[in-house]
């Protein structure tokens, strides 16, 4: 029996983190691995870009996306799988 969605969430999530923690740890020290950062570096990419996707499936993004369409983004913020912006620009107040 699966776990409640929330729990698979907020497991998914922090697998999610722990990988992205991982990822800006070989990231800064990518001079340190030369050659072989990629090697290094693409099963951790591989597995956020999955999680990712499991989350937007989850929270209801990809259904919104496959029904609405990609929302409007910016050019400089990178996406996730389903073509909506990932960026780290705080959300505007009302």
């Amino acid at each position: 029996m699966l776990p409640p969605p929330e729990e698979r969430y907020g497991r998914t999530h922090h697998a999610l983190a722990l990988l992205g923690t991982a990822l800006m740890s070989i990231t800064r020290r990518r001079a340190e691995y030369g050659p072989n950062f990629h090697f290094d570096a693409v099963q951790w990419v591989e597995e956020i870009a999955k999680l990712r996707s499991q989350i937007d499936d989850m929270i209801g993004l990809t259904a919104f996306v496959k029904e609405f369409g990609p929302v409007a983004t910016t050019a400089s913020s990178p996406k996730t799988a389903t073509g909506v912006s990932v960026t780290s620009e705080p959300l505007p107040t009302n």
